[in-house]
C-alpha cells in the first residue's frame, strides 16, 4: 500500500493531462446550485462563484450541470444552458475570470431525460422520486430523438469551445439521460439500442464520437459514470470488472479523454474479493486518467 502522507502530497503537485496543465490533481467535481437568471444565461455572480474556487486552488473546476438543449434536458428552472449565443456570452465572463485566478475550467454537459421536467427515455418507465413513488412516465424515445440528442450533446460541446472552457465533461452518470440508456431497469428497447449490454452502449458511444468530432482532435474530453442511479444507490450497472472494462475502453476508443468515476465512497472496492477502488479499477482496465468522487458516508 502506498504511504498516505506521499499520496496526499501528490494531490498538490503539478500534472498535465490530455493536454491541461493543472496546477495540482484536484478537480472539484459538479454541483447543482439552481442560481441562474431565468434565461438560464450565466451572470457575473455565476462568474465570480467559479472565480473564487478557483483562486483557493482547485486544479481544474467543472461546472454545475448544464442543460445542452431548451425542451428535455432541464430538470428545472434556473440552472444554466450551453445552446445559444446569449449563453455562450454568459459563460464567457465565468472562462475570462477562472484563468485570471489560476485556474482551468470545463463545462458539464447535462441532459436530465428521466427526470426532466417533460422527460423522455429509452423506454415509457418513470424514475423514483425521493420518497420512491414513480415520478411523470418519460415519452420513449424515437431512433430520430436518440439522433437529435446526439447532435445536441455535439452542439454543447461547440458552444462550450467557443465559450472558452478549457475542456467538457459528458454527464453519463446517476440516472441521466446516457445512464438511463445503460441500465436495464429504465431500458427495455427492443431494437439495437437495448437488450445486450453492448447495445446500450451505443447511445453513450454515439455522443462521445459525436463530441470528439465535434471539437476536434486536441480537445479534450471527460465522461463521468456512476456505480448507482438517483434514489437507488444499490444499482450496479457495471457489476464486475468485465463489463465495467468493457465500457471504459470503450468510451477511450470513442475520444473521451479523462474518466470520471462517482460512487457514494470513493474509498471503498468496487467489487467483492478485491481491494480496488471504482476509479482504481477504470485507470487499470483503461489506462486513462480518471477523477475519483464520492464522499464517505
Amino acid at each position: 500500500m502506498p504511504d498516505t502522507a506521499d499520496t496526499v502530497s501528490a494531490l498538490f503537485q503539478p500534472v498535465t493531462i490530455a493536454g491541461l496543465a493543472m496546477r495540482n490533481r484536484i478537480v472539484m467535481a459538479p454541483m447543482t446550485r439552481r442560481k441562474a437568471p431565468d434565461d438560464r444565461v450565466p451572470d457575473d455572480a455565476i462568474a465570480r462563484y467559479y472565480a473564487r474556487r478557483a483562486k483557493h486552488n482547485v486544479g481544474l473546476i467543472l461546472t454545475e450541470g448544464t442543460h445542452i438543449e431548451p425542451e428535455h434536458a432541464p430538470d428545472s428552472e434556473n440552472v444554466p444552458g450551453i445552446w445559444n449565443d446569449a449563453q455562450i456570452n454568459g459563460w464567457r465572463t465565468v472562462t475570462d475570470k477562472v484563468p485570471d485566478a489560476g485556474g482551468l475550467i470545463g463545462c458539464q454537459l447535462w441532459h436530465t431525460g428521466r427526470i426532466a421536467m417533460r422527460p423522455i427515455g429509452p423506454s415509457a418507465i418513470p424514475a423514483l422520486d425521493r420518497n420512491s413513488d414513480p415520478r411523470t412516465t418519460p415519452r420513449a424515445m424515437t431512433e430520430g430523438d436518440i439522433l437529435e440528442l446526439v447532435e445536441h450533446f455535439a452542439h454543447a460541446a461547440t458552444c462550450a469551445q467557443k465559450a472558452g472552457f478549457d475542456t467538457v465533461e459528458i454527464h453519463g452518470a446517476h440516472g441521466y439521460i446516457l445512464h438511463s440508456f445503460m441500465d436495464p431497469d429504465a431500458n427495455q428497447r427492443t431494437d439495437d439500442f437495448g437488450g445486450s449490454f453492448d447495445n446500450r452502449m451505443r447511445v453513450p458511444l454515439l455522443v462521445s464520437r459525436a463530441v470528439r468530432n465535434a471539437v476536434g482532435d486536441d480537445y479534450p474530453i471527460l465522461y463521468r459514470f456512476s456505480q448507482f442511479r438517483l434514489q437507488d444507490h444499490g444499482e450496479l450497472p457495471y457489476p464486475d470488472p468485465d463489463h465495467l472494462g468493457r465500457f471504459c475502453t470503450a468510451l477511450r476508443d470513442a475520444g473521451v479523454d479523462v474518466l470520471h468515476a462517482s460512487v457514494r465512497d470513493m474509498t471503498e472496492p468496487a467489487f467483492v474479493g478485491s481491494d480496488t477502488t471504482l476509479a482504481g479499477w477504470t485507470r487499470k482496465l483503461s489506462g486513462a486518467p480518471t477523477v475519483a468522487v464520492g464522499g464517505a458516508t
